[in-house]
């Protein structure tokens, strides 16, 4: 197996040249304007979703039926950004391109082109939610900002860094739970293995997971696929739940509202 730490590389910086650099400074400087915040119902959870477009997606419309849902993007202003924070009561970060590698201490070697403004608007909101005590799932790209923010490494790409000879960016395949704990095995009504969807090329190299966190479930070829804190309401799941009309990821979404 490829020895993933020999490219580590700390303190982290940006590898942006200039062009890149004047264009965040312009996002920065004048994002786009979004409606206010509207009037949400004060007896129902309120959820706010990171994507990285302002229009709703799959995991906003998961919610709406149980919860006031917000959407944050790297467009959204900075009042809004506030007033959306302010009424959560639980964050999920949904999927999306590649973490910059610096976030987990290696050189940028086989991960895709990161979005420098995405990583900076979910691991800011991570960070105040943690502090918080908020609730959190992460899904996909949120699973890996999760855990990267709690110390885990990535393998930047499954195949060529060794960790499997298989591809998992577009093949179906089953996990099978390593807890009989937890949110998500909470929802699989008791089974032992579930057969999920894999739109991925990274994952959690598992001797990273520190004590305090317990992997939920694999797959079949050893990689890790959920994780969660074994006392803090923090979960996360390296498939799209949000695109599986089934009963348990139904059960997932409704469980994880009832985490306050």
């Amino acid at each position: 197996m490829a020895n993933h730490r020999k490219n580590r590389k700390k303190p982290y910086e940006h590898e942006w040249n200039e062009a890149q650099r004047a264009a965040f400074d312009k996002w920065k400087q004048g994002r786009i304007e979004e409606k206010p915040v509207p009037v949400h119902d004060p007896k129902l959870p309120t959820v706010v979703v990171t994507q990285s477009s302002g229009r709703p997606g799959a995991v906003a419309r998961r919610f709406t039926p149980y919860a006031n849902v917000y959407v944050a993007s790297p467009f959204t202003n900075d009042d809004h950004m506030v007033e959306m924070y302010s009424l959560a009561t639980h964050l999920v970060i949904s999927g999306g391109p590649d973490i910059h590698p610096g976030h987990y201490g290696q050189l940028r070697t086989h991960a895709d082109k990161p979005v420098p403004a995405r990583d900076q608007m979910e691991f800011m909101l991570l960070g105040m939610a943690l502090l918080d005590g908020l609730p959190v799932l992460g899904i996909c790209r949120g699973h890996q900002v999760l855990s990267v923010r709690h110390g885990m490494e990535l393998y930047q790409d499954v195949q060529k860094d060794g960790a499997t000879v298989f591809s998992h960016r577009m093949a179906d395949h089953g996990v099978y739970f390593q807890s009989r704990t937890g949110l998500w095995f909470g929802s699989a009504q008791g089974a032992s293995k579930l057969p999920v969807n894999s739109l991925h090329h990274q994952s959690v190299i598992p001797d990273t997971v520190p004590k305090d966190w317990v992997i939920t479930a694999m797959s079949n070829d050893g990689l890790v696929e959920g994780v969660q804190h074994k006392d803090l309401p923090l979960v996360g799941i390296q498939s799209h739940p949000e695109l599986m009309r089934s009963r348990w990821s139904e059960d997932l979404f409704k469980g994880f509202l009832s985490w306050a």
